[in-house]
């Protein structure tokens, strides 16, 4: 495996006197899509939190050779860091449009965002023929889409999408992830948090089981997905 794009090593997260995540590490290379699954409150989503700056953590975080403790959130989103948090958190009362331009904030070179602008609209046709329309008025898949599409215009290295199928019906399920698998194929490295553990095993390459606040289990994930213990646990067989 080539050095790794991500490094987390014994990551710990708190909140209060519960001891959400406790000695986690993970890694993740350029180009690769690992998967985070475990039930709910087993810690995923405080470790993309704590990866991203948004929760307060002790341990190593690297991304590319950088220390992260030493970095904003804002840093490192400049670095190349961009996470689709649960929930999306689009602006409803923007366009389509507006929403995507947000998602450059970070660069100036007009023509590059013009082009990216186009690239997502090619990516995500059913935001094309919705430009216009406030956020707010769509569908839960579409506003999903624009969440990922916004997260593309800052050209991340890295997309952190946190249970991105969550309450989608199953035509916007199959769509997001092969979108993701898109995304994969066009060199951004992926970090899946996503419950439901037989699609996040068949897009990715590796995976790391958690179960409350700890890694229990990491491997390939055409491994996993016969491993009896999880699809036990995670995919309804017995």
């Amino acid at each position: 495996m080539s050095e790794a794009l991500l490094q987390v090593s014994n990551l710990d997260i708190h909140y209060g006197g519960i001891h959400a995540v406790r000695k986690l590490s993970l890694s993740l290379s350029a180009g690769e899509t690992v998967a985070l699954i475990g039930s709910n409150g087993a810690g995923k989503s405080s470790t993309l939190n704590a990866i991203m700056g948004w929760v307060k953590c002790q341990g190593g975080l690297t991304f590319s050779g950088v220390d992260l403790q030493t970095q904003a959130s804002h840093q490192r989103n400049t670095m190349g860091l961009t996470m689709v948090p649960e929930g999306r958190g689009i602006f409803g009362r923007m366009t389509i449009h507006e929403n995507l331009q947000i998602g450059a904030h970070t660069k100036t070179d007009k023509v590059q965002i013009s082009e990216d602008l186009q690239r997502m609209y090619e990516l995500f046709p059913r935001l094309a023929e919705r430009r216009s329309q406030l956020a707010g008025t769509l569908s839960g898949g579409e506003q999903q889409m624009l969440a990922m599409a916004r997260a593309l215009m800052s050209r991340p290295r890295l997309l952190l999408l946190d249970e991105p199928s969550m309450g989608l019906a199953p035509i916007f399920v199959d769509r997001i992830f092969q979108l993701i698998q898109t995304i994969a194929n066009q060199n951004t490295s992926v970090l899946l948090v996503e419950q439901n553990a037989r699609r996040a095993l068949e897009i990715s390459q590796r995976a790391y089981v958690m179960e409350t606040g700890e890694i229990t289990l990491e491997g390939a994930s055409a491994d996993l997905l016969h491993d009896d213990r999880i699809r036990q646990a995670y995919l309804g067989e017995v």
